[in-house]
């Protein structure tokens, strides 16, 4: 008698404490998606910024690397960017 007795205050116990508990977490998990929504643009530029120290440090080791064996090589790609760089596509209102 003891143990069916446990079992259904147990069982009136989870189904009236679960519901609520689900609708805590679904909105806790509401407003962390809203906050990171928000914090979107600064995760872009953070990450534009790590991508470009790492191609510059992979660049310069490259660089160091050839100049190593090959000290008398010529850099053919030194100004490739320098004209793009100078004028970006926000200044000249061209879009690629």
């Amino acid at each position: 008698m003891i143990l069916p007795l446990r079992l259904v205050i147990s069982f009136c116990f989870i189904t009236s404490w679960l519901p609520e508990n689900i609708k805590k977490a679904w909105a806790n998990s509401d407003v962390i998606l809203k906050q990171s929504y928000r914090e979107l643009p600064k995760l872009i530029s953070v990450c534009e910024r790590c991508a470009k120290f790492e191609k510059g440090w992979v660049r310069k080791k490259k660089i160091a690397l050839i100049e190593s064996t090959n000290s008398g090589w010529d850099d053919l790609s030194c100004n490739w960017f320098a004209e793009r760089d100078s004028s970006s596509p926000k200044e000249t209102g061209s879009s690629e």
